[in-house]
């Protein structure tokens, strides 16, 4: 057949996966959102089979719909309610059909906020009087701050720093101050500004005066071994400066002593020595007490009543009450007319110098005074070769002798003289 035309068709249907476009709403300017605004995004898909499911994410993390958060996921749309800084970050959309899941383009959100502190706990810094202490704010913007000020608050009155004592360079500002007298101790603001408004917020400082710390509270030792120990401390107050720590471990010395073999031999010499001289000293004092104790009593050295029991020395005119002691009791005839020895250590005595007509008038002790009796005055006969005109002193040169001494010479003369002793 003339002019015929035989055609066939074929519809091809070709399965792929999803084809997914990510951007943010068409009314926003992405380079100025702020917070408190509304934000959206479109995620558009191709795909063959249709896309059965639709997923979200910021970052990796998923974003789910939550309409008390300000979250609204709809079909192909999430939608973000009075944002803030927590919501900036990279957003992507996950489409998945029966071919498989594509992920979609990332589309960073930034959020322009206020300057905030990025501490926002309160410092405490101690200080002298003219000594400088340097303060450092530091903030988070979005954009970053155009400009900080700095102001004192001590005693209820605020007085702005003067620029020059402070240094700005991108989300920070250095301060450096010097307190010149008790006003300049309070309180120090941080105040940063940018392009979206005036820190709400301001950093806080209190800048005190600096004293000593305190000391360290509850120590306890946990853990200790033969290789090492762990203390723990209750921190005192840091006197507003920056404390270090310091922890000493001293090693206590060996109850076990080691003795080289020369230095016990030293030691042995010298135990030796030791005992040889107080076995001496022991033998001696021995002696001493056993002579002490053989000794005669007093009244046994006197028992001969002759004049031959005095001793006399040849050279003196002296008369000693018994040779068989250490010690004697010395008595000198001395006429009158001659110079007598004047001893420093024995009393002067008066009685001792009176005459013999004096002393034959005194009264004459009876002879029943016992041999054990200390002589203080008793009769003493004087030699027919004296003259009885003359005075004679009996001079006592010692400890006096007993009674019973100087009663042996009464039968020289019958005048009696007595004598006294110190």
């Amino acid at each position: 057949m003339p002019d015929t035309v035989l055609e066939d068709k074929w519809k091809l249907n070709i399965h792929y996966i999803p084809i997914v476009t990510l951007k943010l709403g068409t009314s926003l300017n992405p380079d100025y959102i702020k917070e408190g605004d509304v934000v959206y995004f479109m995620c558009s898909v191709k795909a063959n089979p249709k896309t059965t499911r639709l997923t979200w994410y910021k970052g990796t993390e998923e974003i789910h719909h939550n309409a008390d958060a300000g979250i609204i996921l709809s079909e192909q749309t999430l939608v973000l309610q009075s944002v803030n800084k927590s919501d900036a970050g990279d957003y992507s959309c996950i489409a998945h059909n029966s071919e498989g899941s594509a992920t979609s383009n990332l589309v960073s959100l930034e959020i322009s906020y206020a300057p905030m502190c990025e501490v926002n706990e309160t410092g405490v810094y101690g200080a002298l009087e003219y000594e400088t202490i340097q303060l450092q704010c530091s903030v988070n913007s979005s954009p970053p701050p155009s400009s900080f000020m700095w102001i004192m608050d001590s005693l209820g009155e605020q007085t702005q720093i003067p620029s020059n004592l402070f240094t700005t360079s991108g989300l920070s500002s250095t301060l450096r101050f010097t307190p010149t007298s008790e006003t300049d101790f309070g309180t120090v603001l941080c105040i940063a500004n940018n392009s979206v408004g005036t820190q709400v917020i301001p950093c806080r400082y209190e800048l005190v005066a600096a004293g000593h710390p305190m000391p360290l509270q509850n120590c306890t030792i946990l853990n200790h071994s033969d290789i090492g120990l762990h203390v723990t401390c209750d921190e005192g107050f840091d006197g507003a400066l920056p404390q270090t720590f310091y922890l000493e471990v001293y090693e206590l010395p060996s109850l076990i002593i080691s003795l080289s073999p020369v230095l016990v031999s030293i030691l042995a010499v010298v135990a030796l020595l030791c005992a040889g001289i107080c076995g001496v000293i022991t033998a001696l004092y021995r002696r001493h007490t056993a002579s002490r104790l053989d000794r005669p009593r007093a009244a046994g050295l006197y028992i001969d009543h002759s004049v031959d029991s005095i001793s006399k020395q040849d050279h003196l005119n002296t008369y000693c009450g018994s040779p068989s002691l250490d010690y004697c009791n010395r008595y000198e005839l001395k006429m009158d007319g001659e110079l007598e020895e004047i001893d420093p250590d024995i009393i002067p005595c008066n009685y001792d110098k009176k005459s013999i007509s004096e002393f034959n008038n005194l009264p004459t002790p009876g002879t029943d005074i016992g041999s054990s009796r200390i002589f203080c005055e008793q009769v003493l006969s004087i030699p027919t070769s004296v003259s009885l005109s003359s005075n004679i002193s009996v001079v006592n040169r010692g400890v006096c002798a007993r009674s019973s001494d100087i009663a042996a010479a009464r039968h020289l003369a019958n005048l009696n003289v007595r004598e006294s002793c110190i």
